[in-house]
């Protein structure tokens, strides 16, 4: 037999051998390729307008929920400290 399982295994390995050599090379080549050929726009903008308006919210909720939580709190901080000057003027008033 002229192709053995050692031939297969050996030129595996060279052809791991090159590709992990030149990853950087053939990224830039994929990435410039999908840049020019690929509309990520048209696909995300479909991909978006398929969704339902309770997916889309739940999508929203999620990727803002750090944001939201840090609107509270400053929400919540600065509520006390309109609160407190306001006591502190009622203070003065009377």
């Amino acid at each position: 037999m002229f192709f053995t399982d050692k031939i297969a295994k050996d030129v595996g390995n060279t052809i791991k051998d090159i590709i992990m050599g030149n990853q950087e090379k053939i990224f830039e080549i994929f990435s410039n390729y999908a840049e020019e050929n690929i509309d990520f726009e048209v696909i995300i903008s479909d991909k978006i307008s398929n969704f339902s308006l309770d997916k889309l919210e739940e999508i929203i909720t999620f990727l803002a929920k750090k944001e939201l939580k840090h609107i509270e709190v400053i929400g919540a901080i600065l509520g006390m400290l309109i609160g407190a000057v306001q006591y502190l003027i009622t203070l003065i008033i009377k």
